[in-house]
């Protein structure tokens, strides 16, 4: 099976650290990113290879420059199908959640906040994500 693109974005190398050592590196394609503009140009890089790639994304949402909620909408246009994972220690952020969602842009995603994470339910939502985008793939292949 190929590996699944995941980028870890975070503007804090510790937070970086814990959620990669977390993931097999047998199955993911790892790529770090301490910005919304360095996630940003992976994601650019990432279209220009396959524009069809599988794509996962764990992300924090106060950031310098842009913050997640920027970075989320301009993954979704680039990669309808990707999972983003937005986490965040940011208790003023916790309101997040009822405004993406009321967008209807993010459905499928899902939020996280870091007091209340624990890594094995995160890997269990993201490979179950990665389950529904893999059927999302095979339902569009077959139109």
């Amino acid at each position: 099976m190929k590996k699944v693109n995941m980028l870890l974005v975070n503007d804090e190398q510790i937070v970086i650290n814990t959620w990669k050592k977390s993931f097999d590196p047998t199955k993911y394609e790892i790529t770090e990113a301490r910005s919304g503009a360095e996630a940003l140009d992976f994601v650019k890089k990432l279209k220009e290879l396959d524009k069809n790639a599988r794509l996962v994304v764990l992300l924090d949402v106060v950031m310098p420059g842009l913050n997640g909620i920027a970075v989320l909408r301009r993954i979704k246009t680039e990669f309808p199908f990707s999972k983003v994972y937005i986490i965040t220690g940011n208790t003023v952020a916790t309101d997040i959640p009822d405004v993406a969602y009321s967008t209807g842009l993010y459905r499928g995603d899902r939020f996280f906040l870091k007091q209340k994470l624990d890594m094995d339910d995160l890997i269990a939502e993201i490979e179950k994500g990665i389950r529904e985008q893999e059927s999302q793939f095979k339902s569009t292949d077959a139109a």
